[in-house]
């Protein structure tokens, strides 16, 4: 392969490649869907501290005193521009489970090192709710 071929090549990828907020945007978006069917599927329920929200800037389901919440960080603020934390939240405490990432233009865990899947929220799930829900 000559130069002008390995030069049109790496441009054309880079020119082509979709930028760090729309990454993160289009998974928020995603992550959103995932606790909208999560609401619906348990539907209307009895216990009023129960809480399921689905947005692109902030995505959770609370329930017995426990909260798994996915927040968008799009700004400076918080240190971690185009990012997604995973919180579980317990007892007024805070513990970041995992920061979603983006590198080369996917959307990676930095825990485990992998590229993130819609279905991971499932490992999430499991890991705030399995005690209290005999998971």
């Amino acid at each position: 392969m000559d130069y002008k071929e390995k030069f049109s090549q790496r441009a054309k990828a880079y020119l082509n490649r979709i930028p760090d907020d729309e990454v993160i945007k289009i998974w928020s978006t995603d992550i959103a869907g995932y606790f909208t069917e999560l609401r619906q599927k348990i539907g209307n329920v009895k216990d009023a501290s129960y809480q399921c929200n689905a947005s692109t800037s902030r995505s959770y389901i609370k329930m017995g005193g426990v909260e798994l919440r996915f927040q968008t960080n799009t700004d400076n603020t918080s240190g971690e521009k185009n990012t997604i934390s995973v919180v579980k939240f317990e007892n007024d405490e805070s513990l970041e489970l995992d920061l979603l990432a983006v590198r080369n233009g996917e959307l990676y865990s930095t825990k485990t090192n992998e590229t993130f899947r819609i279905n991971t929220i499932d490992n999430y799930l499991n890991e705030v709710f399995k005690e209290l829900l005999s998971l």
